[in-house]
């Protein structure tokens, strides 16, 4: 018994659906002895709940993409390749047979009489997961009629879990993946008791499932079923033990064993599955693995470095015809054989016609023959096999190392498989069988590894067996045969899975899953490899064949893993990677020198997840990568670093990390994550009315100095709509599609216009963006990611929703290489063989073995460049057929066995490499070399480094020398300028670039070497120059002390810069950045800082209102010998022309306050102000008047100050502005002096208040004096306020409601001067009530007016006068229906007559501060007493009087002063 169990001599375990010799032992040759590949097909969020972790050592191998090797199917147990993941997952129940109620629907209740119906499915290999509950009805005799196994099938891949792992997990949940109810089981010996696994329902020994434990090392599996112990129905005298009665059993224990390898408990469930010495959580598989990865593959684009196409829907050709496809026929007929056929004689022919029923439907599926992901798509109706005896698939043009997805659409899926199988162009059908040749067999596995059939949306997928009827005369006739097998993984995340015929591959399942072939054919043979009734007419029965898809992990590869997280730890999505062999390539950062170029969440993250974890596999084993980072996360800064990962062993996943500045010095990353720092923030705030804070104001600016006072930024208010962007290329405005050079990278510009198609005063900040094959950053660098078409756009900061956007080519074979097929590798060691000198003599082995090669055709070894002391060549091997080998040098041969052996080494058929040492040829390419055959899909094929050193600033105009060292020394190298507009690049001798600075701005440079190898660097050009604005002294009679130019930088700022002596000191002069001397842009000088105080000189001369000068022509000095004398360039003797490192505007720390200047000066305490127009500067980027937004800044502590409040209202602040950045979350504060919060961002300006002055005078002409003694009503008639419309308007005040304020003369105090007196408010007057603030007398003069309308009229004449009683009205505030930024009340006086002033006027004026005062003049009062003029003594008397009593007081005076002196 043991000795079967172990599959020793005479007891070689049967078949599923044939019988093995049992007079010998099973042979124990690999099909191919390399190591195999053991692919988890879906990855999952936490990678170790699939494959073991590794710690990063020394880096033992060359970076590279490495080759899979393929599995192949046979019948040794025994040849185990160890799997990671999972084989079948079932978010439903699953059933051997098919819960169907013959066709009239389920049974929500299983037992003794609501059975499900039979099935001849035999075996199920790996690892299956069953979320629901398990039903077993097999009828097929295999195994001594043990029933249904799982974990070891017969005749199968052999890739399953390592012994001692889990092989069946039946969790017994009440609800699928898909949101079904599982129904109840009910047990069969308590009918009462619900179980969540149930057998025997025809058959009690075939009913059962049962596991393997046959050998210690290779097949001791579990069972692990939730809940009490299952016991199956119809239980017989030789089965009705512990173990023998159960539903899963254990075939290797005693019938009555009641501790056995199958367990039954209430805790057992997906979290704790036992696999390969670990326990995994597989709670969330369906969520993360099954549902993510069909979304995943359902949504995959070119874009995504995939090959998109539809599949093609014809006839499969006659095999009555000569085949044009690469099948065999034979006398009209197609065969197909039993896999153990030589053996046996087991085979059946197949006769196809050209049209009608008996013809077979033909999907083709061809690829771009490049990209490492072929996609294709198409649906039910095309898949149907309605019309035709069965669906074959061609799938054609497909590369080597490609992964391909079959996306097919539609609820319900049904369709019958066809007989053939093409895959490029090699007819595999029979490719399981020792029948096939070897190529065949090899393409069959390959094949049914590498495609993936998502069924996205069905909920229904039926798969019916194969049609034969030829054999009908002998009984053997079928319309669902399930040797018909399925190649490729079969995902249908949404529905149920009925299958009738093998599948080779994964399956996962969202709802339940059927293995169903009710129906034996007719013919009965237990002998001649028969096994009694079967299903099959080649007496293969449905078998479930564990294959790794190789769109994800495989264990002869490794793995690596990036954790990307923000400055608070949590996991950022979004990024793009380059994985690069070396530091120089990483540093660099083109992705065209990448490994692989992988985006989270993209067709190379095996994660499948844009999550912040990518996962890149398929690489070499036991090497050191290095990766770059591309493309950030939206919002995010890309890290200027290369980090570094030593992958592990294959199967493994490696995420030690280690981070670089300069190549040199390496530090591991903390927790290996990763971190990128946030882009700055943004900064806003408005600008209101205090009095209304719904009332918004236009016209302040602004400087935001930061704390340490080095660096400020000048912010005027954006009041120019975006109304178009526009993108360039080279300088030139982009319409056309952009087709990228080799994988160069090209710099993009943008300007943002406003109206009139005007860049004037329009911000002109933009967020680049891009989609598809190429990505972009801040700056507009272009940086191809992935072959194909791609977009880059360019919106506006300042209006999101206006933006302009490019199209770009990436041509195929830029990123992704086209992967050389068909190609060997050998590899050879050997004391005495050296390179050039040693040869291969080889021939290709296959039906008619082909020629030898000879002596002139014998191909030279050469130094391996990629592995340490050996020697390597490549052939062509179109096929991968097996190959006939030695190695010579001279006379000298070197055979395989030993040194005196005459025989040759073989090379099996499928191998892309082999290595030869020691007269031994092991499959594969030595420990960390090539695979061979290529560098695989989508990995750089470039060879050697190069750098670039020298300067990375030019002047306009000037040139700079930049060095590229390539290694190998010997490469050349080519240039290129990213646009040539900015600068151009000129190669020189010794690969050596001449650059040369044609605009302002910058660009990439790059030197790429023959071999593929490329370097960049960013090259700035500055336009440095200078123009020079000369002043003549003389102007202004030399009498200032200083001088300063202001002049108009951009549309609304004018710095200020100090002027110096210059051409003997007749001149002074400024120099200003030559890009700043616009034509049609004013200036004027002043002998101060300030805008608006001091002198000044314009247009129209000294102090004298006018125009300002302007510049003549763009980027032209100007000199001013007076107002009337001026011209372009410089005085005579001068120089207009001169270079500096950079003219800045500066303004002293200490002056918190100023206009629309900015200062250039000498001095410690300066403070450099950056302007929007500067390359450093920042600019308001909400064009809504009196909105601010300031982006990208730096958290940290900054002072914004007004410069200029809006006309009419008084600057506030200074205010602090606090950003900090916690946990991933940026708050932004504003606060006053008072460390209050602005509330809402909304900062408020108080209105200027008005003043009127005005003197009470005599009409008299000869009375100059003031009259003292006069009394006033003031009184508001009309209050400001603005509408709805946000325009002023002025609202009568109802007389009822209308105060009178009193004003009488404020005099000097007793014995007191004016100078010397105090004004104060009336006893009792209201605060803020206006008074008299003029102590002289007879002078008033009224402050702190509200905007409003007023009238002023005298109550109380002077003495001796007449009241004036002219009631006069006046107003302050904006004309109403306009704002601050249109006309403004000015108030004046009429001309009156010679004894009276006239009224108050007010009219229209474009704003300066003189409409807030109000400065009357005198008014005048008329004498009290009047005399006639004629017929008698008049007036004179009085002024006689007056005079005499004037000269009394004078006489007197002197007569005390003389008295005085005296004593």
């Amino acid at each position: 018994m043991k000795q079967w169990l172990r599959g020793g001599a005479n007891n070689t375990p049967h078949h599923a659906s044939g019988t093995r010799a049992t007079d010998r032992a099973l042979s124990r040759t690999r099909s191919l002895t390399a190591a195999a590949i053991a692919v988890a097909m879906m990855a999952t969020v936490t990678v170790t709940s699939l494959l073991p972790t590794y710690s990063a050592k020394a880096d033992t191998a060359k970076a590279g993409i490495c080759t899979p090797k393929p599995i192949s199917l046979g019948d040794n147990v025994g040849d185990l390749t160890v799997d990671s993941g999972v084989a079948t997952y079932v978010g439903g129940n699953m059933y051997v047979g098919a819960n169907n109620q013959n066709r009239g629907g389920a049974y929500n209740t299983l037992n003794a009489s609501q059975k499900i119906d039979k099935s001849y499915a035999v075996e199920a290999e790996g690892l299956t997961l069953v979320n629901g509950k398990l039903a077993t009805n097999g009828v097929k005799t295999s195994w001594n009629s043990k029933g249904f196994r799982f974990g070891v099938v017969g005749f199968g891949a052999q890739f399953r879990p390592k012994s001692g792992s889990d092989v069946l997990v039946v969790a017994g949940n009440s609800t699928s993946d898909t949101g079904n109810s599982t129904g109840y089981m009910w047990d069969a010996g308590n009918s009462s008791k619900s179980v969540s696994a149930l057998g025997g329902f025809d058959n009690g020994s075939t009913g059962r499932a049962f596991v393997q434990n046959t050998d210690s090392n290779l097949t001791w599996y579990s069972a692990r079923i939730k809940g009490d112990t299952s016991w199956h129905l119809n239980a017989d005298t030789n089965s009705s033990g512990s173990n023998a009665g159960r539903s899963v059993w254990d075939a290797t224990a005693s019938t009555d064993a009641t501790d056995t390898n199958v367990y039954y408990d209430n805790n057992i469930g997906l979290s704790n599955v036992t696999l390969n010495g670990a326990t995994k959580d597989y709670s969330t598989f369906y969520t993360n693995n099954v549902l993510g990865l069909s979304t995943h593959l359902a949504g995959l684009q070119n874009s995504d470095g995939a090959h998109v196409a539809e599949g093609t829907v014809g006839t499969a050709e006659s095999s009555t015809q000569t085949s044009t496809t690469g099948a065999t026929y034979s006398n009209g007929y197609y065969t197909r054989h039993h896999y153990n056929f030589g053996d046996n004689q087991i085979q059946y022919g197949f006769k196809f016609g050209a049209s009608g029923s008996n013809a077979e439907k033909l999907i083709t599926f061809t690829g771009d023959g490049t990209s490492a992901m072929q996609v294709f798509n198409i649906d039910a109706t095309q898949l149907s096999s309605d019309g035709y005896r069965g669906v074959d698939f061609n799938f054609t043009n497909i590369p080597g190392n490609a992964s391909v997805v079959v996306n097919v659409s539609g609820g319900n899926v049904d369709f019958h498989t066809g007989w053939r199988f093409w895959w490029n162009d090699l007819e595999i059908g029979d490719g399981y069988s020792k029948a096939a040749t070897a190529e065949q067999k090899t393409a069959y596995s390959t094949a049914a590894q590498k495609i993936m059939w998502n069924f996205k949306d069905a909920t229904q997928v039926t798969i019916r067996g194969g049609v034969a009827t030829e054999g009908a005369g002998d009984g053997k006739e079928t319309h669902d045969d399930p040797a018909a097998a399925m190649l490729g993984s079969i995902l249908v995340p949404h529905g149920n899975f009925e299958d009738h015929v093998t599948t080779n591959g994964r399956v996962y399942v969202g709802g339940d899953f059927s293995m169903y072939n009710p129906t034996a054919i007719p013919y009965v043979n237990n002998n001649d490899g028969w096994e009694g009734r079967t299903a099959s007419v080649i007496n293969m029965d449905q078998e479930r064949h564990n294959l790794p898809w190789n769109g994800t992990f495989n264990s002869s590869c490794a793995v690596i893993q990036i954790n990307k997280v923000d400055s608070s730890k949590n996991a950022l999505a979004g990024t793009t990677w380059g994985v690069f062999k070396n530091y120089a390539d990483a540093k660099a950062g083109t992705a065209a020198n990448a490994l692989r170029v992988v985006k989270d969440g993209g067709a190379f993250d095996l994660d499948d997840t844009d999550n912040g974890t990518i996962q890149i596999g398929s690489l070499n084993p036991n090497a050191t990568y290095y990766l770059k980072e591309i493309a950030s996360a939206s919002g995010y800064q890309v890290s200027d670093k290369v980090y570094q990962i030593t992958a592990g062993a294959g199967g493994s996943t490696a995420q030690d990390v280690k981070e670089s500045s300069d190549g040199t010095t390496w530090t591991a990353v903390a927790d290996n994550w990763i971190v990128n720092e946030k882009k700055g923030a943004s900064l806003e705030w408005s600008k209101v009315d205090g009095s209304d804070s719904n009332k918004v104001l236009s016209g302040s600016e602004w400087q935001l100095t930061t704390s340490d006072g080095q660096t400020a930024y000048q912010i005027t208010d954006s009041t120019k709509s975006v109304e178009s962007v526009k993108i360039y290329y080279n300088g030139n405005v982009q319409s056309e599609t952009i087709t990228m050079t080799e994988g160069i990278p090209f710099d993009l510009t943008a300007s943002v216009f406003g109206n009139g198609n005007k860049t004037d005063g329009v911000p002109q900040g933009v967020a680049w963006t891009a989609t598809g094959s190429v990505v972009v950053d801040d700056n507009g660098k272009v940086t191809a990611v992935n072959d194909g078409d791609g977009t880059v756009t360019a919106c506006s900061l300042a209006a999101t929703n206006i933006c302009a956007t490019v199209n770009v080519t990436v041509p195929a074979g830029t990123i992704i290489k086209p992967t050389p097929k068909n190609s060997t590798t050998f590899y050879f060691k050997a004391e005495g063989y050296t390179s050039g000198n040693t040869k291969l003599r080889y021939r290709l082995l296959a039906e008619g073995n082909e020629d030898w090669s000879t002596e002139d055709t014998d191909p030279v070894l050469s130094n391996a460049t990629n592995c340490s002391g050996w020697l390597s060549v490549t052939i062509d091997n179109p096929g991968l057929k097996a190959v006939e080998f030695l190695f010579y040098q001279g006379d000298s041969w070197y055979h395989s066995g030993s040194a005196s052996s005459s025989s040759n080494f073989t090379l099996s058929a499928g191998q892309s490499a082999v290595a030869v040492q020691d007269y031994r040829a092991v499959n594969g390419a030595p420990s960390g070399c090539s695979a061979g055959g290529g560098s695989g899909s989508g990995g750089s094929t470039t060879t050697g480094t190069v750098i670039i050193t020298g300067d990375s600033v030019v002047s306009l105009g000037k040139t700079i020398t930049l060095t590229a060292t390539p290694t190998p020394s010997s490469d050349t190298v080519t240039w290129y300028s990213g646009n040539t507009s900015v600068a151009s690049v000129t190669a020189g001798s010794d690969n050596t670039a001449t650059v040369k600075g044609l605009r302002a701005g910058t660009t990439t440079i790059t030197a790429k070497t023959p071999s593929g190898a490329t370097a960049s660097v960013i090259v700035t050009v500055k336009d440095d120059s200078t123009v020079g604005v000369y002043f003549k002294k003389s102007a202004v009679n030399s009498k200032w002390s200083n001088y300063y130019l202001h002049y108009q930088k951009t549309a609304d700022y004018w710095p200020a810069v100090k002027m110096e002596d210059a051409c003997n000191g007749d001149y002074v002069v400024a120099y200003i950045p030559k890009a700043d001397a616009h034509k049609g842009y004013g200036f004027l000088f002043r002998d101060s800082t300030g805008i608006k105080t001091g002198n000044w000189y314009g247009s129209n001369g000294w102090n004298t209102n006018g125009d300002n000068f302007t510049f003549w022509n763009n980027g032209k000095g100007m000199h001013i010998e007076s107002n009337s004398d001026k011209g372009e360039g410089e005085p005579s003797a001068c120089q207009t022309t001169r270079s500096v490192a950079r003219v800045k505007a500066r303004v002293p720390a200490n002056r918190q306050r100023s206009s629309k200047t900015a200062v250039a000066g000498s001095g410690s305490s300066t403070t450099t102000v950056y302007s929007c127009g500067d390359a450093l500067g920042k600019c308001d980027m909400n064009t809504a008047p009196g909105y601010f937004k300031v982006t990208d800044l730096a958290d940290g502590t900054y002072t914004l100050t007004e410069m200029v409040a809006p006309n009419g209202y008084t600057a506030g602040g200074p205010y602090t502005v606090t950003i900090t950045t916690v946990n991933g979350v940026t708050k932004v504060s504003i606060t006053n002096a008072g460390d209050t919060a602005i509330t809402g961002n909304k900062i408020p300006n108080t209105r200027n208040t008005g003043t009127i002055s005005w003197n009470k005078v005599s009409s008299d002409s000869n009375n100059g004096k003031k009259l003292s003694g006069s009394e006033w009503k003031l009184t508001k008639t009309k209050n400001f306020g603005w509408n709805d419309k946000d325009k002023a308007e002025y609202t009568d005040i109802a007389s009822a409601d209308q105060k009178l304020i009193t004003i009488t003369d404020c005099v000097p105090a007793e014995n007191k001067t004016a100078a010397e007196t105090t004004c104060s408010a009336p006893a009792g007057a209201a605060e803020g009530q206006p008074y008299d603030v003029d102590p002289a007398a007879g002078q008033f003069k009224l402050e702190g007016l509200d905007w409003g309308t007023y009238t002023l009229v005298e109550t109380k004449a002077p003495d001796g006068y007449d009241v004036d009683s002219t009631v006069r009205t006046f107003t302050f505030g904006p004309v109403e229906g306009s704002d601050v930024t249109g006309n403004w009340n000015s108030n004046s006086v009429a001309e009156g007559t010679a004894d009276k002033t006239g009224a108050f006027t007010t009219a229209d004026k474009t704003y300066d501060s003189d409409v807030f005062n109000f400065a009357v003049g005198g008014i005048k009062n008329q004498p009290g007493v009047v005399l006639p003029a004629t017929g008698g003594t008049g007036n004179s008397w009085i002024y006689a009087a007056a005079l005499v009593a004037a000269l009394i007081g004078v006489v007197a005076a002197g007569m005390a002063l003389k008295v005085r002196r005296r004593q």
